[in-house]
């Protein structure tokens, strides 16, 4: 019976630390940009402070028939050997002259150092 009480005492310790760990808030944010044409790269270099969760992106090109998805990215973090992300990836290429919606979805904890869209061409400094 000691055995079962310290194994449900332990189930519970669990239990409740992963529902705490799993209650990250997270800032979204959606914001519009027009495009030359070409490609769209995702530029990033975040701290997740470790606490567990996930940035994604996602880029939209906006036409008159509602917006149409056009590439996505997502970085899992938070973990004890992780902490400092930095990195690029190519959201789209080849993509027409227009308007492109983009949505931001990152844990509320996790400090930023830049996230930045561009073409390519004209990198952020």
């Amino acid at each position: 019976m000691k055995k079962l009480g310290l194994s449900l005492i332990a189930l519970i310790m669990m239990l409740s630390f992963a529902t705490s760990a799993s209650a990250t808030n997270y800032y979204h944010q959606t914001q519009t940009f027009d495009l030359a044409g070409g490609n769209i790269l995702f530029e990033y270099a975040v701290y997740d402070s470790h606490i567990v969760g996930t940035l994604s992106v996602v880029v939209y090109r906006v036409t008159a028939s509602g917006d149409v998805p056009v590439g996505s990215y997502s970085i899992d973090g938070g973990h004890p050997w992780q902490g400092r992300h930095k990195g690029q990836a190519l959201l789209a290429t080849s993509q027409p002259a227009g308007t492109y919606k983009l949505v931001l979805s990152i844990p509320s904890g996790w400090m930023g150092g830049y996230i930045y869209i561009h073409n390519g061409n004209n990198p952020p400094n």
